[in-house]
């Protein structure tokens, strides 16, 4: 009948001479010891009394040799951990202390509480080597003066549990995704199955990582450049980068670029959006990606630089180095936040460049121009609101609103307010109705989508040699999403909402988020549009159609040779989809298939 090893090898209680009780272990014949066993090397002697303190329940804890005049080792002491005694709780030692009591226990009033290990166990193994035989002998004292561990406690031993290169590559991989030593031991446990099976501490997965970390810092920045170089010379032309140091030799600038993002921006770089961000690095290095948005209208990254200071120096050499690995192609449009360097640089560098800010940067600021009285009392932020976001205006529509806003609460000299009014061509949408910028009105709703994405893989304790991995990382979790997208675009059709032909054509050309952007804007044309005037001269037809959705009514010219077509709404020139205005009259004119030219390549 098979028996479990509890039952089978449960320690032996014996009495020493002086009546205290110690325990002989248990265990099987083939790793019991023996006096006088013979080892070929000390190794082999020491590895298997490991063995045996493993199964056992004990920890081994080595001793210094003994060397004769050349060095050589003559005796090796091997101990149980729980060999002398702990004086005072702290340090580990045999010798008596100022009470005549050696070692047992010293009252110590300290505020940390500790534990001690040390009991003064007397097991232990001696190795002498035979010079003649060359083999190793074995002495022994086998009876422990404390219990061992249990099946259920065996594996917190020290002698059982090791930090194997499977552990190693799981926490670095873990890292990676922004993944801490706590959750990646968990996640471990539920890989095998317990943490008894994990073999080893929740500790020892810290102790990793720190010892990464450490290890890592000395050499982080060298480490960084010698990755990137070596990206370079892998990928044959593809990746670029540049960097700078001070005269301390510390990494001050760097910004980077693969193949697949240099691509990403010569497809999709007509409209760029800058905005710096922080707590992603422990060296407080600003991280300040350069965003687009794709066919999906998903956020796409173009490259990335980190920069130790926000003054004009620094932005001039990042921008010139973004246009460097962009083989000097510029975007139509830019869009960043307020930073005054910023902009002093945009006009240096990005010249004929349309620069744009960030609307939702400055909005945010209001509350704080005008106190909190006038906006919580007040329809204030309301009115503004309405005025300001509102793409359908005219700018001398704009600029009514504005000055009706402003003169009802009475801050027509407010100072920040007439600031704002005089660069409204930078920031007001009324302004720049004819130009691309893929529906963005404001810069965070990219970036700072982005720098929430990035904030999901960084904090504000990665090293430079960790930030890369993390945002390698990134890279595969964006692209491995748009290729997601791609294959669902080319797999399988939208489900469409008319019989229309001009809506199955759209199906078959626009990626799927962009043709529902097309639906939403094709339904109105069926239930929601009329014409209220048509002006039919020489191949160009003028109309005035009414959108009862909006309560407004747009002026859409069409002229029949080449079917072109606008609208006052402007919303194919920011927008690259047609707006329900121009479609209702392209549906009027029963068109099966939209134009060519309102098919944007990008």
């Amino acid at each position: 009948m098979h028996q479990t090893p509890t039952m089978t090898f449960t320690p032996r209680l014996c009495l020493t001479s002086k009546g205290s009780k110690e325990w002989i272990p248990c265990c099987p014949l083939e790793l019991k010891l023996v006096v006088g066993m013979l080892f070929d090397t000390l190794a082999d002697g020491i590895q298997f009394y490991k063995q045996y303190a493993c199964f056992c329940g004990f920890v081994r804890r080595l001793r210094p040799e003994k060397k004769d005049d050349d060095g050589n080792a003559l005796l090796k002491y091997v101990y149980s951990n729980k060999e002398g005694y702990n004086d005072n709780g702290s340090k580990k030692s045999n010798t008596t202390n100022k009470s005549g009591n050696q070692g047992k226990f010293v009252s110590s009033f300290t505020s940390e509480k500790r534990s001690v290990n040390r009991a003064g166990c007397e097991a232990r193994i001696v190795s002498r080597e035979e010079k003649k035989a060359n083999i190793w002998y074995i002495f022994f004292h086998e009876s422990h003066n404390h219990l061992f561990g249990t099946p259920n406690s065996k594996h917190f031993l020290k002698n059982s549990r090791n930090v194997t290169l499977a552990h190693k590559k799981f926490i670095f991989n873990n890292a990676r995704l922004n993944i801490g030593p706590n959750k990646s031991y968990r996640l471990m446990k539920e890989h095998v199955g317990g943490y008894e099976s994990v073999g080893a501490t929740l500790v020892d997965f810290k102790n990793f990582s720190r010892d990464m970390k450490s290890y890592v810092r000395e050499v982080d920045a060298t480490m960084f450049i010698n990755n990137l170089k070596e990206k370079v010379k892998n990928s044959v032309g593809g990746f670029f980068f540049d960097y700078c140091v001070n005269e301390k030799g510390n990494l001050t600038r760097i910004f980077w670029a693969d193949a697949i993002s240099r691509i990403n921006y010569f497809v999709f770089g007509d409209m760029l959006s800058f905005v710096t961000t922080y707590d992603t690095n422990t060296y407080s290095m600003v991280f300040a990606p350069f965003t687009g948005l794709d066919h999906h209208g998903k956020c796409v990254t173009f490259g990335v630089g980190l920069l130790a200071n926000e003054d004009v120096d620094s932005f001039t050499w990042l921008f010139q180095c973004f246009l460097k690995g962009m083989d000097g192609f510029k975007p139509t449009c830019l869009m960043t936040g307020q930073d005054p360097a910023m902009k002093v640089t945009i006009n240096k560098v990005f010249i004929h460049v349309k620069h744009r800010s960030c609307m939702w940067h400055i909005m945010k600021k209001v509350p704080n121009k005008v106190g909190p009285l006038l906006c919580n009392e007040t329809d204030f932020l309301k009115k503004l609101s309405e005025v300001v976001w509102n793409k359908d205006l005219e700018p001398e529509e704009f600029n009514a609103g504005w000055h009706s806003v402003m003169s009802e609460l009475g801050l027509q000299n407010h100072e920040w307010f007439v600031k704002m009014f005089d660069m409204k061509d930078q920031w007001i949408p009324s302004y720049f109705r004819n130009q691309f910028m893929g529906g963005i009105l404001r810069s965070s709703q990219i970036s700072e989508s982005e720098n929430n994405f990035f904030n999901e893989f960084t904090n504000t304790n990665c090293l430079l040699l960790g930030l890369w991995f993390r945002y390698e990382s990134t890279m595969d979790c964006q692209r491995h999403t748009q290729d997601k997208l791609n294959s669902d675009t080319k797999n399988s059709m939208p489900c469409l909402v008319t019989t229309l032909h001009l809506e199955k054509h759209a199906s078959f050309f626009y990626t799927h988020n962009l043709f529902y952007k097309f639906q939403h804007e094709f339904q109105h044309v069926v239930f929601n549009c009329r014409v209220l005037k048509a002006n039919l001269v020489e191949g160009i037809d003028e109309f005035e159609i009414n959108d009862n959705t909006r309560k407004k009514t747009y002026s859409v010219t069409y002229v029949v040779d080449g079917a072109n077509c606008y609208c006052s709404c402007k919303m194919f020139e920011s927008m690259g989809i047609l707006c329900r205005h121009i479609l209702f009259v392209m549906k009027g004119k029963f068109l099966i298939e939209i134009p060519n030219q309102y098919l944007l390549n990008r």
